[in-house]
């Protein structure tokens, strides 16, 4: 196997392993949230809004260098303009999160 099947098998297997860790973390918290008293939930989905908008410019950060590789990818207009973030795009997150 060359060097670039096997970079992309181990970015494959990186990958899995991530989105694994992730399944299991949302599994663990959604028994916590079942638990949960409704002032519990409040405090947690304004303390959730409240880190959104504190990391908003690494988030913006992350998704320009998240961007200028997609765009590399012949990605169409219309998909990159969804994924692109701005301030208003994330302010409208945190707000929903209220």
């Amino acid at each position: 196997m060359n060097k670039t099947m096997e970079a992309k098998t181990q970015e494959t297997t990186d990958l899995k392993q991530s989105m694994q860790r992730v399944g299991e973390n949302a599994r663990e918290a959604s028994r916590i949230l079942a638990l949960a008293s409704a002032d519990q939930k409040e405090s947690a989905l304004h303390a959730a809004a409240a880190s959104i908008r504190q990391a908003a410019q690494e988030l913006i950060a992350a998704n320009d260098s998240d961007m200028k590789r997609t765009a590399c990818a012949g990605l169409g207009e219309a998909l990159l303009d969804r994924l692109r973030l701005t301030s208003d795009r994330i302010e409208a997150m945190a707000t929903g999160l209220k």
